[in-house]
Order: structure tokens, then sequence, then C-alpha cells
């Protein structure tokens, strides 16, 4: 589906985790990384400040990024995250609460 930010597509997974690659930017249709992007809803049952990362009920740990303040993350907080794996390491994009 085309948006301002550029063409993405999604495959609904039946375990309820959403995978979008982005194909191509805005500007000139270049091919961009192709990392798949995840995106998951689970709680935070620890938060490491120390480390910048977060743990999720299912076990993963996620790193966070500068501009994502760990201290305003708790454990039992039911969120919505969007993360990319490169080289091993889980990294945070997007993080908000779940309702």
């Amino acid at each position: 589906m085309p948006n301002h930010f550029g063409t993405t597509t999604s495959v609904r997974r039946k375990d309820h985790e959403e995978i979008r690659h982005r194909r191509r930017d805005s500007a000139g249709g270049r091919i961009l990384d192709g990392s798949p992007c995840k995106t998951v809803t689970s709680t935070i049952v620890n938060v490491d400040a120390k480390g910048d990362a977060i743990t999720l009920a299912d076990g993963k740990t996620l790193n966070l990024p500068e501009g994502i303040e760990v201290e305003t993350l708790k454990p039992g907080k039911k969120v919505i995250v969007t993360y990319s794996t490169k080289s091993g390491k889980s990294l945070v994009s997007n993080i908000q609460p779940a309702k």
C-alpha cells in the first residue's frame, strides 16, 4: 500500500505478528534496506536501564535506540513494539502503549 514514506507490504501471521517490508522510498523509488520489521503486542517483564533494553513476555530482549527513554517503560506494561533484527540484535523502532 502506498504512503508518503514509500510502498509497504504486510503479511499477517497466525500468531498475530505483522511483518512489514518497505520496498521503495517515495523520493526516487530506490530499493531500501529490506530488513523485515516485526510488530508485536506483548507485556514488558523486565527493563534493563543500564543496557537500554526490555524483555517481553515471550522472552525476547529488545534494544532501545536513543530517543526512547527506558525510564518511561515499566514491567507489567502492555505495549505494541515494532523492531527489526540485524546481526543478531533486535532494535526497537517504535513502541507505544497497547489498549
